[in-house]
């Protein structure tokens, strides 16, 4: 599938296919910012469809996704907004 990029957001391509841990950056209700990783009964959808790390939250809240590959000890954001600005976002969450 080809992705058109009419809006010139960066795309990434860290996912790739791998299996890994997500964790989500998100403003709560009182304004703050909260870091919370994707439970063990959510990666079975995760690794159906990625963008349900998106629709985890609710519509404006999410700042930052991140991605850690099972073999990997580092975070690598894969999502990140400021605002209603997108600054880039993963080829595996657009498809």
């Amino acid at each position: 599938m080809d992705i058109i990029n009419t809006t010139k957001i960066n795309i990434t391509n860290t996912i790739n296919g791998q299996n890994g841990d997500f964790c989500v950056i998100a403003k709560c209700r009182a304004g703050f910012m909260t870091c919370s990783e994707v439970h063990e009964s959510d990666r079975k959808l995760l690794k159906k469809d990625p963008v349900f790390v998106l629709t985890m939250h609710k519509p404006r809240s999410l700042q930052t996704v991140e991605f850690r590959p099972e073999e990997g000890n580092h975070w690598l954001s894969v999502f990140a907004r400021t605002g209603k600005k997108i600054h880039f976002i993963d080829e595996s969450i657009l498809k």
